[in-house]
């Protein structure tokens, strides 16, 4: 007679199958750099098409060019980064 619950099928796990954390991670930094990249592409270009149809000098392109936008950056890469966490870590199985 047994005396104690039984927790488990023999042979099969009592819940989902756990996976390593590592590669949504790896995931998530190479997708927030390329979306990091693809921004300040994106900024470099509307900055230089600005300035060419707005006729501005060099001087004034370099100092709009050279503003520091860290924060803004930052926030990009932590959104991608977030994002494409939450997708791999989180993605609904269909099966």
């Amino acid at each position: 007679m047994l005396n104690r619950p039984i927790e488990a099928l023999p042979g099969r796990s009592a819940g989902p199958a756990e996976r390593p954390l590592g590669p949504a991670f790896v995931w998530a930094l190479g997708g927030g750099a390329a979306i990091l990249a693809l921004a300040v592409l994106l900024y470099a270009v509307v900055v230089s098409l600005g300035a060419w149809w707005a006729g501005t000098p060099d001087l004034a392109l370099g100092r709009l060019a050279s503003a520091p936008l860290y924060r803004e950056f930052a926030g990009i890469f932590l959104a991608g980064f977030v994002g494409i966490f939450v997708a791999r870590e989180f993605h609904v199985r269909t099966a």
